[in-house]
């Protein structure tokens, strides 16, 4: 029997099974989960590698089939994400003093985020296996779409160093290849456009009365849900102004799912809410499971994505085979996700006003939110994760001779 090939995912600055919508987890978490699930599916090994973070035990554990997750000590466990830059050459000497300890080596690497592409590419150079990376986010390109978000030089020289170094890239959309060929002159020839994927078998159409019950939710309430961290970037702001510019009569409540309750950001938003008189009408609900989530998505009226920039947007693709109508920013990866007057709609990034005029349109037309909706669960359908892994391991594949590719081909 041929060897099963190997893979090693580097996910230096956040743990998959982080919850999403605390901290510094996100959509990233969710991506690296799946897709590598889906590798191992496809019969090959894969080791993911990430920092040891709070009190996260040390080693090797089976997150899945097929799937180690291996935590390593490198700088201090509670450290903010601003601060990593420092410890990765130690979390590169200690990855290789692992693999090395278990005298295994690896097909090929695949990196998500710029710190794990740093590490990635010391670990490509020693272990002669190529790099693929994935950023997930880019600063200038959220610098440019959002000032107030300021792009460190650290930052970008890492990025740099990453598109130069690694062998090839995984963009998410077509926005994030043109950012990368046109803020930092990445090689297109050396770019794949791979969308996120979304688990089907976790959001569908579900009955909304019931999904309401579930989570305890008012049936005489028209909600607009919000899915993702409180940080400024994602533009909790917009939707709170627009909440309050909705007439009383639309009976609109803000639900918003994710960050941590009482931290400042949760205080800081519900001040706002304060401020503006709609106090009764925003609800924050905290960070929530995966399936439970998707109850979540089953109670809301509208989806809002009031993002100042996203890459991609998953919260987007979840909401549409959810069956769920999006109102999003019109900005980066969004526009790719959603189909403005098809999937969804969508607006002028940081306009309250325009959000809220496009969210009483479909609390308004029920027969535009049906047609939006039975197009967003369609369009959502092509959008699995193994279609996902697939599209990450040819990128990886061209840039392989008789390794991770031809074991796909073999093993599949």
């Amino acid at each position: 029997m041929t060897p099963l090939a190997r893979i090693a995912v580097i996910s230096y600055h956040t743990c998959p099974l982080e919850q999403p919508g605390a901290g510094d987890s996100g959509g990233m978490n969710v991506y690296v989960r799946e897709t590598a699930a889906q590798a191992a599916s496809a019969g090959l090994a894969v080791d993911i590698y990430t920092r040891q973070h709070g009190e996260a035990s040390l080693g090797a554990v089976e997150m899945s089939p097929g799937v180690r997750l291996i935590h390593v000590p490198a700088g201090p466990p509670h450290a903010q994400k601003t601060s990593l830059r420092r410890w990765t050459d130690l979390f590169a000497d200690r990855v290789l003093a692992s693999a090395g300890a278990e005298r295994i080596g690896y097909d090929g690497i695949i990196s998500h985020y710029w710190l794990s592409g740093i590490v990635a590419n010391r670990l490509s150079r020693e272990w002669s296996a190529p790099h693929v990376t994935l950023f997930h986010t880019l600063a200038l390109a959220m610098e440019t779409s959002f000032p107030a978000f300021e792009a460190t030089l650290e930052r970008v020289n890492g990025e740099c160093e990453v598109i130069e170094q690694a062998h090839s890239i995984v963009a998410s959309s077509a926005h994030e290849r043109e950012a990368l060929t046109g803020l930092y002159g990445a090689d297109a020839r050396n770019i794949s456009v791979v969308s996120p994927g979304v688990d089907q078998d976790c959001f569908y159409p579900r009955d909304r009365a019931e999904c309401r019950r579930r989570l305890g939710l008012r049936d005489d309430r028209r909600y607009l849900l919000f899915v993702g961290r409180t940080i400024p970037m994602k533009g909790m702001e917009t939707l709170i102004r627009a909440v309050a510019r909705l007439p009383s009569e639309a009976r609109a409540s803000a639900l918003v799912v994710g960050g941590e309750a009482n931290d400042a950001a949760h205080k800081r938003l519900l001040q706002l809410a304060q401020s503006l008189g709609p106090s009764s009408q925003v609800h924050f609900a905290g960070c929530q499971p995966h399936d439970r989530l998707a109850l979540y998505y089953g109670a809301a009226d509208v989806c809002v994505i009031p993002s100042h920039y996203e890459s991609f947007g998953m919260v987007a693709v979840e909401a549409q085979a959810s069956g769920r109508p999006v109102v999003a920013s019109r900005v980066g990866g969004l526009t790719s996700a959603v189909q403005h007057g098809v999937t969804g709609l969508t607006v002028r990034p940081g306009s309250a006003q325009e959000l809220a005029a496009a969210i009483r349109v479909l609390l308004e037309n029920s027969r535009l939110t049906s047609a939006l909706s039975h197009a967003g669960i369609e369009a959502a359908r092509r959008l699995t994760w193994r279609r996902t892994s697939d599209g990450v391991l040819t990128a990886a594949g061209a840039s392989v001779t008789g390794g991770v590719w031809d074991a796909l081909q073999t093993n599949s």
